[in-house]
């Protein structure tokens, strides 16, 4: 994967400065194993020098994505103003990529000996 970014501007109380969300796939050598890390990033105050990641596991990152997901639903019910076929886009985009994992997980299991399940 390549590194994505999200930015999100004009929702920053501090200040006009956007909000960024960098996302990166990132090698972890542990024990002569290597696994996959989501590394994710925000970069939101210019008085903030250099990054300050936190790598999650791939479990882990599923679980934020959820908790981000229950978020929005607890915002959508404290405002008045959304533009829903904007937030039914977005969702769209994000069910495509829960099914295309989803697809890939269950593929890999298939291909697991019985005994290791």
């Amino acid at each position: 994967m390549a590194s994505k970014a999200f930015k999100s501007t004009g929702v920053n109380l501090e200040s006009d400065v956007p909000n960024v969300l960098s996302i990166d796939v990132v090698s972890n050598f542990t024990d002569a194993m290597e696994t996959g890390l989501v590394r994710v990033d925000t970069n939101y105050k210019p008085t903030r020098p250099g990054k300050h990641p936190v790598d999650l596991s791939m479990t882990d990152a599923v679980g934020a994505a959820s908790t981000l997901v229950q978020a929005a639903l607890s915002a959508y019910h404290q405002t008045d103003e959304v533009d829903a076929l904007t937030v039914m886009r977005a969702l769209t985009e994000l069910d495509g990529e829960i099914h295309l994992l989803r697809s890939v997980l269950l593929r890999d299991m298939r291909n697991v000996p019985t005994s290791e399940v």
